[in-house]
């Protein structure tokens, strides 16, 4: 039997993390935009998902990047926390104004 890398098996696991949050927002998006009127409660929930996905592409290369951190590389994780906040602040906005 063949022993795997637990690196190998993180950066597997993280993939379908990737790919089933994304197959969500591109499923939520699509309802939304056929059906707007009956699928607006789902705007906030692709912004939120959208958030989370970024929040965790950032604490996985802040927790598990071993390699020298260069200042590109901090301003490139810099940027994806901004972003990060600023999609859970728009899902705050969204969910704000649809459901009141």
């Amino acid at each position: 039997m063949i022993k795997v890398n637990n690196n190998k098996k993180r950066d597997k696991y993280m993939d379908y993390i990737h790919i089933c949050i994304g197959i969500f927002i591109v499923v939520m998006a699509i309802l939304a935009l056929f059906n707007p009127n009956e699928n607006m409660v789902l705007i906030p929930f692709i912004f939120l998902f959208s958030g989370m996905l970024y929040l965790l592409i950032f604490l996985f290369e802040i927790l598990y990047t071993r390699t020298r951190v260069t200042k590109k590389m901090q301003f490139a994780r810099l940027l994806k926390l901004i972003f990060s906040i600023f999609l859970f602040f728009m899902f705050v906005v969204s969910r704000i104004i649809i459901w009141s």
